[in-house]
């Protein structure tokens, strides 16, 4: 009788279950309304329940039952209820007196808990000095964190509600720039009265014609004056102080590039390609000189040509190899400078039908890059 009613109060349509046999037979449900239910299988009720407003799509144990775990959308979250330990021990004590009436009414009561409502993380960016960060959201919320606190605070809101894809600090930590999925730019200036209090200040807004495809990069100037913005199609620099277009070029075509302002070269913005780099005038975005990766790595080479590409070293072949291979394709997923700026960190993704894909890490000195002028 107690089983069916239970039964009948269950709401919403379930989405999956799991079950674990050891120590105690129990299972779990989760449901269309968001709801996790663990269940004890001998009486068929509800030894503890979970309410959220996200779905939860999987469900599993851990070995000794203590723990359940469950996905919901892109993240895997791990429980332990209080209620489910009490139960484990309260089974224990009644096997030991083998009482039916006493495990009866020692199951028929159940803890509940409600998880609030939590955006997916879309974006994170710490400050250049580790005291804050700022976390971006798929609702196109940001908020700012102090280091060691759980609190935020409302940074930034993109009223597209969409996915906020891009957060940049600049080198001194009183700027933020912040980018969504639509092609919409906040820039906000962090203004430090004390040592505790922070007020966010908003910046002119740079614009971007979105027919130019996604913005791929935004990055601050050395002296946090200018803010570089890439899309598939331009190359754009905004003034900080009034978001006005300073300079504007056409991008390669075919060409997907990584970008970082010069460590030391105040005027100088790098692009970094699968097998190059490139490097511009902040002022004008002129190119003004190019480099091979295996040319820095090994200065005074010079570039093989096909008669004396036997005699080169091996690890020149292998960067040779990015662009002489025409059933793959490389792309750079990340490049960071060292903090003492005298080395950069350049990570080379290739996917190739034959081997899949690979990952190839590059390091160099920037004392390498023969630029003229800073």
């Amino acid at each position: 009788r107690a089983s069916l009613d239970t039964a009948k109060a269950t709401s919403g349509r379930v989405i999956t279950a799991a079950y674990n046999r050891e120590p105690i037979f129990r299972f779990a449900t989760s449901s269309s309304d968001g709801s996790v239910r663990v269940w004890n299988f001998a009486y068929f009720s509800i030894i503890y329940r979970l309410s959220s407003e996200n779905l939860v799509t999987r469900l599993t144990f851990s070995p000794d039952s203590g723990r359940f775990y469950d996905l919901r959308g892109g993240s895997i979250n791990a429980w332990e209820s209080n209620s489910l330990t009490r139960f484990l021990e309260s089974e224990e004590n009644i096997s030991d007196t083998n009482s039916e009436d006493q495990s009866f009414t020692a199951v028929s009561r159940h803890s509940e808990s409600r998880v609030e409502h939590f955006e997916s993380v879309a974006t994170t960016a710490p400050a250049p000095n580790g005291s804050h960060y700022c976390v971006g959201y798929e609702d196109g919320t940001v908020v700012l964190f102090q280091k060691g606190k759980t609190e935020g605070v409302g940074f930034a809101q993109f009223y597209n509600f969409l996915d906020v894809t891009h957060t940049k600090w600049s080198a001194d930590g009183n700027y933020v720039a912040v980018a969504d999925l639509a092609g919409d730019i906040q820039v906000k200036r962090l203004c430090r009265n004390d040592h505790t209090a922070t007020e966010i200040a908003s910046q002119p807004t740079p614009q971007v014609d979105i027919e130019d495809g996604n913005i791929e990069e935004i990055i601050f100037s050395l002296d946090y004056a200018l803010l570089f913005v890439s899309t598939r199609r331009k190359l754009l620099v905004f003034s900080v102080k009034d978001g006005t277009v300073q300079s504007s070029s056409d991008a390669e075509p075919g060409s997907h590039r990584r970008w970082l302002s010069h460590p030391t070269k105040q005027n100088v913005i790098l692009a970094f390609g699968p097998a190059d780099v490139l490097a511009y005038t902040w002022n004008g975005l002129e190119k003004i000189s190019s480099s091979f990766y295996y040319e820095l790595q090994q200065p005074g080479l010079g570039i093989p040509t096909p008669c004396d590409a036997a005699q080169a070293p091996a690890t020149v072949l292998a960067q040779l190899s990015v662009t002489a291979d025409y059933h793959s394709e490389s792309t750079v997923t990340n490049v960071i400078a060292t903090q003492d700026d005298k080395h950069v960190l350049l990570n080379v993704k290739t996917v190739s039908h034959d081997s899949g894909a690979s990952q190839q890490i590059l390091v160099f000195p920037i004392a390498g890059l023969e630029i003229g002028g800073s």
